[in-house]
């Protein structure tokens, strides 16, 4: 990851991305047997990475 070479390591938005190539690989398969098919929505949700740039609220 390049967000945690930075100083501060920045906070950031992890994609699963095992998760989205599982989806790909299985939607390209249902794709190659049924190419009518109709299209749908993956809904894949990601973590967020908290580093050093992020600070608490003010008090």
């Amino acid at each position: 990851e390049v967000a945690a070479l930075f100083t501060p390591a920045l906070t950031a938005v992890r994609p699963p991305r095992r998760s989205i190539g599982r989806a790909a690989v299985s939607l390209l398969a249902a794709r190659l047997q049924d190419p009518g098919r109709p299209t749908h929505r993956v809904v894949i949700t990601p973590s967020l990475r908290v580093r050093g740039s992020t600070a608490p609220p003010p008090v």
